[in-house]
């Protein structure tokens, strides 16, 4: 769960305000080593035992910590547990003396060891409509996307007659003993795809599944084409079956 879910540090008219949500009996609960790391970022003074007792109260209000004394931008940039999704939390000075720029956004991510799958209209979003104590995200993985399967076209049936495109059958329940002509083309097989691989914000590849082979193979009196996409009949005669053999 994403630490802006169990804790938020807001800054309102130059106080810094901390809420800690009621603690829940099995929930995942707010970190206060997190949380002093993230007023460490934002070089907040403080006094720690104030911390410890809005940490411990968990009022699930906004309760005032200490005045802001920050002079720069302070960039808290998040990793999802999952390494699926980066937030961004911008957090400005009292006086902003320096506009906050894109490439210093970048160098952070960089120092991050993030440099995929970054939302550049996201950030520059955030720099121009001045988006601050909103986590946002500002880079994500790519999900994988598993092959498809293989499946086969009955062509020496009626149209109407036929499976739907791309449905699975048991070929042991399609009408035979159809009466067709050397040359016919019987069956269009139409291959199984690979799927895409994903990743996570770090680059580590996240495979995806292949899709599977419809298998069925000509028998007597039957052939593939040079191309193997077809298999068509090479005598006249009565179309029967056996396995996977047509």
């Amino acid at each position: 769960m994403p630490k802006a879910e169990l804790y938020k540090i807001s800054v309102v008219e130059g106080k810094v305000l901390v809420r800690v949500p009621p603690q829940l009996v099995g929930a995942q609960t707010a970190s206060l080593d997190d949380i002093q790391a993230d007023l460490h970022l934002m070089d907040v003074d403080y006094i720690p035992e104030k911390l410890l007792e809005i940490y411990e109260r968990t009022s699930g209000e906004f309760d005032y910590l200490c005045d802001e004394e920050s002079k720069d931008f302070t960039l808290q940039i998040e990793l999802t547990k999952d390494e699926s999704a980066v937030y961004l939390n911008i957090v400005p000075p009292k006086i902003e003396e320096e506009p906050l720029t894109e490439e210093r956004i970048y160098a952070a991510l960089k120092e991050k060891g993030i440099y995929q799958g970054v939302l550049e209209e996201n950030i520059q979003k955030m720099i121009s409509e001045k988006i601050y104590y909103e986590p946002t995200m500002i880079a994500c993985g790519r999900i994988p996307v598993n092959g498809k399967d293989g499946y086969a076209e009955i062509l020496f049936l009626p149209e109407a007659d036929r499976p739907a495109p791309g449905s699975q059958f048991n070929l042991r329940e399609i009408p035979m003993l159809q009466e067709v002509k050397a040359g016919d083309e019987l069956i269009k097989m139409i291959p199984s795809t690979a799927g895409e691989d994903g990743f996570t914000i770090t680059g580590k590849v996240i495979g995806a599944t292949a899709g599977r082979e419809f298998k069925i193979f000509p028998g007597r009196n039957t052939r593939f084409n040079e191309e193997r996409t077809h298999i068509i009949a090479t005598s006249d005669g009565v179309l029967c079956q056996l396995g996977e053999y047509l």
